[in-house]
């Protein structure tokens, strides 16, 4: 998202798909899209698929991996939990959610990632982390200077989705 921001500052892309960023520009308007939130995504059949919520104690006797830290869903989960993750057994990190929700389904590791990483992967469940605001919002970011077709405002338009709060 940072490298996607970025490229939008220095008018290298019209528009881009991505989290909020922690920070504001002023230079860019960001429509909210839909909000997610982190959640410890598992295989189907592993201990913790059962739990209706887990706290970080629950994570500690697990083999993890973790987003990369430039990734969105880490930041989150760094920034709002506080977290030495020398508590936690990160056993690989990698900078591709794919990548990720293929080793989470081919093993016994789990992950902390956006609940809509595990969407489409009926083998995974996701389970919401108490505890802290783990809230993310994905957006279109644009730069507000920048000219733009009527296409774009449809376009956009059709992205989002109603009752974002």
């Amino acid at each position: 998202a940072s490298d996607l921001i970025e490229m939008l500052l220095n008018k290298e892309l019209d528009l881009a798909l991505a989290f909020k960023p922690a920070m504001a520009y002023e230079e860019l308007e960001s429509v909210p899209l839909f909000k997610n939130s982190l959640s410890v995504v598992v295989r189907k059949f592993h201990p913790l698929a059962s739990h209706k919520s887990l706290t970080l104690e629950n994570l500690e006797n697990h083999r993890i991996v973790l987003p990369g830290k430039g990734m969105q869903a880490r930041r989150a989960f760094d920034r709002y939990l506080g977290l030495d993750t020398r508590k936690l057994n990160v056993t690989v990190e990698a900078n591709d959610p794919n990548l990720i929700m293929d080793i989470v389904q081919s093993t016994n590791l789990i992950t902390v990632i956006s609940s809509l990483a595990s969407y489409y992967r009926p083998n995974l469940v996701a389970i919401p982390l108490e505890g802290g605001n783990y809230s993310m919002v994905g957006c279109v970011h644009m730069h507000k200077d920048s000219y733009r077709k009527r296409a774009t405002d449809v376009f956009v338009k059709m992205l989002q989705i109603k009752n974002i709060e």
